[in-house]
């Protein structure tokens, strides 16, 4: 049975649904890492997440908390509908909040800053897929038919922004020959820690 603990609407839930979604153990259970992803986009939008307002007063290291976790949301929501051919559950016409903002936090060397940058690239990919999916993916558009000139016209669109999205990206956060490498080996052996960690987490975060 499902713990009522899921549909409180918290933080530290969100964060859990977004590390269940993207665990490599779910990888061979897509609709159900689909599943946590929806329940982390509803919950993040009831918290307001997605929104960029003046009137609520909040120091900077919340609202830097509230856009990253917003981000991470987004970016599962990307990957988990692309992986099982499912609608995206976020609009972009309904989100106005800001990127996150780059910051050296203290005690930290530049790894952090790095990893900060790299993770605004992933929302930028992350983006593209989503624009992907709607203009090439839909049934409207499948319906017309993909050799439509319309069609066309967003392909190579598309492919000019792949093309700046990878130029743009630093050399340091371009994959190298052994990194496709241990990638496809982590494909064959995924890790064999358990699952049951992250929904001992996720039963229990919403408890007082």
């Amino acid at each position: 049975a499902v713990s009522r603990n899921y549909l409180n609407t918290k933080m530290e839930i969100i964060q859990s649904l977004v590390l269940l979604a993207s665990q490599p153990n779910f990888a061979a259970n897509a609709y159900t890492a689909w599943m946590f992803s929806g329940m982390g986009v509803r919950m993040a939008q009831d918290l307001g997440l997605h929104r960029n307002i003046p009137r609520w007063k909040m120091n900077d290291r919340e609202s830097e908390q509230r856009k990253r976790i917003w981000f991470s949301v987004y970016i599962v929501d990307r990957w988990c509908c692309a992986a099982v051919g499912r609608p995206l559950a976020i609009s972009e016409a309904d989100c106005d909040i800001e990127l996150p903002e780059l910051i050296q936090e203290d005690g930290n060397d530049n790894t952090s800053t790095q990893h900060q940058k790299l993770f605004r690239y992933m929302i930028s990919l992350s983006t593209i897929l989503g624009y992907i999916l709607r203009k090439l993916y839909s049934p409207k558009v499948k319906a017309m038919g993909l050799t439509s000139p319309g069609v066309a016209s967003v392909v190579f669109e598309l492919e000019e922004r792949l093309k700046n999205w990878l130029d743009d990206l630093p050399p340091e956060c371009k994959l190298s020959e052994s990194d496709m490498h241990r990638l496809k080996e982590m494909r064959q052996f995924p890790l064999q820690h358990s699952d049951h960690e992250l929904k001992y987490k996720l039963e229990t975060a919403g408890e007082d």
